[in-house]
């Protein structure tokens, strides 16, 4: 039975794991043959990449464990990394198919120490920055990201630029899938960074100022502590800020109020953010110990209006909710947790 290309790259893109290792051995020969010499070996697999991004990114993310040389993969990223950022002749698709098959190729390089040095040459002057203008798709730039750590180990920070400007996009915005792969990813390398507190602090002032804004509308308790500010220092207290009398419950108007969807999205962003970074724990730690109050405030208000705002839409993104009762049951499991260390003591 002979098997069509078409189908082959198909089943490269989208089918098991051990399926995909026995199709990229199967291709190796063809598509990155260790006989020719590198420059016509990358230009094979390079026209694989542009003809299925999906499938050329499996066949690099295997193509070292499948027996690939490690040096002759080094030399694919430089050449895959220069066409990307010359992108001539080459689609969007194609583009980011280069930038998330030079990912593959550097995380399976990654243990290989002797070849670290080289990979590092490969993105000198800056060109990670230069990447990360031509990555246009979800998954490029969550690859980007993930590169940070191998190739940049002595500037984690080399894009905190681009990955805040991601957080603080898509915080304002219900749309979270389709950004959700470079979202989670520039968590986690913004943490790795060291700076998750610049992010924990936008995220919770977006939170905060949209539960001041509802609660004045519904007569809400406002949240308890003012905006978070960017110069505070790590581990300081937020102060408590009384709620006015004129702004308690009690005194909310009579006449419902219908917020429309672009109010309503402007936290469901954030609020997903929130509860995916109370999933990793190592960030969840941190977020609990400095910020859980003054988030766990706003979420309560926000969660109130969302609550009363059902009843007015036939669906509406639980974010806040889901992000309030995550953050209630990690606050208190804390809570039990500092108990027990005291009584031990």
């Amino acid at each position: 039975m002979v098997v069509g290309l078409g189908t082959l790259l198909s089943s490269l893109a989208d089918d098991h794991l051990r399926v995909a290792k026995k199709i990229t051995k199967l291709l190796i020969p063809s598509y990155f043959p260790s006989k020719l010499p590198l420059k016509e070996a990358c230009d094979r697999c390079i026209a694989l990449i542009k003809r299925s991004p999906a499938a050329g990114a499996r066949f690099c993310e295997f193509a070292l464990s499948e027996g690939s040389s490690p040096q002759r993969l080094v030399g694919l990223i430089k050449v895959s990394i220069s066409r990307a950022l010359s992108p001539s002749g080459l689609n969007s698709e194609q583009t980011d198919g280069l930038v998330i098959a030079s990912a593959k190729l550097i995380k399976s390089l990654s243990d290989e120490g002797s070849n670290l040095v080289a990979l590092r040459e490969c993105f000198a002057n800056a060109k990670l920055k230069l990447l990360f203008k031509t990555a246009v798709s979800d998954g490029a730039q969550a690859a980007l990201f993930s590169m940070v750590p191998v190739v940049s180990p002595d500037d984690l920070c080399v894009l905190h630029i681009e990955c805040m400007n991601i957080v603080v996009n898509a915080a304002v915005t219900s749309k979270q899938e389709e950004c959700q792969e470079a979202l989670l990813a520039a968590h986690k390398l913004v943490h790795l960074s060291g700076r998750s507190d610049e992010m924990f602090e936008e995220l919770t002032n977006i939170l905060q100022s949209k539960a001041s804004y509802f609660s004045g509308i519904y007569g809400l308790e406002p949240p308890s502590c003012p905006v978070a500010s960017t110069k505070r220092k790590k581990g300081k207290s937020l102060k408590k800020t009384p709620a006015r009398s004129d702004d308690v419950v009690g005194n909310r108007s009579s006449t419902p109020v219908i917020l429309n969807n672009e109010e309503l999205a402007a936290v469901g962003g954030a609020a997903w953010q929130l509860s995916e970074i109370l999933k990793a724990e190592e960030m969840r730690a941190a977020f609990v110990q400095s910020y859980a109050e003054i988030a766990f405030s706003s979420l309560k208000v926000i969660s109130q209006v969302y609550i009363e705002q059902c009843l007015h839409f036939e669906s509406l993104d639980l974010s806040p909710v889901l992000a309030y009762l995550s953050l209630a049951t990690y606050s208190a499991l804390q809570d039990v947790d500092q108990t027990d260390i005291s009584c031990s003591e």
